[in-house]
């Protein structure tokens, strides 16, 4: 389950527990549901001012490529680290593909010229540009912290 909220979560894992519960005994199961939950991680939630501080300075680095993603419901272990030690974060992605392939992306519908998401089968970011963007947006973050 994806969820933008914690509480939205909470509440469809009650529901799904509620209708499993009622589904199995209305089948006349012979003993309660068992429910295990596993590779659960906690919201990634940005905060407002980590994200403004960091946005300010990619986009001095990169100036009009820099733009706000849409929210994804992406499962995701980056929050576990910074919520352990009680620190506010952002996460941020890193486009890494060159220009041509991006507009024969968005120029056609043949979903071989699309670009593939993370853990898919046809994902291969382009090395160049993607390690040398990867590293200006690292840099340009830290030194946002480090001064």
């Amino acid at each position: 389950m994806r969820t933008y909220d914690e509480d939205v979560r909470s509440t469809m894992i009650t529901a799904l527990e509620r209708i499993v519960r009622g589904e199995c005994e209305a089948a006349g199961c012979p003993q309660e549901p068992e429910f295990r939950y596993y590779d659960q991680y906690p919201l990634t939630d940005n905060d407002d001012d980590v994200s403004a501080k960091v946005t300010e300075a990619l986009r001095a680095q990169f100036g009009d490529a820099v733009f706000e993603q849409s929210p994804q419901t992406a499962s995701e272990d980056f929050s576990i680290v910074p919520s352990a030690f009680g620190v506010p974060y952002t996460y941020w992605t890193v486009g890494g593909v060159s220009k041509g392939r991006l507009e024969r992306a968005e120029s056609s519908d043949d979903p071989a010229d699309q670009i593939a998401p993370n853990h898919s089968s046809y994902f291969y970011p382009d090395i160049d540009p993607t390690l040398e963007s990867g590293t200006k947006a690292h840099l340009a973050a830290a030194l946002a912290w480090l001064g």
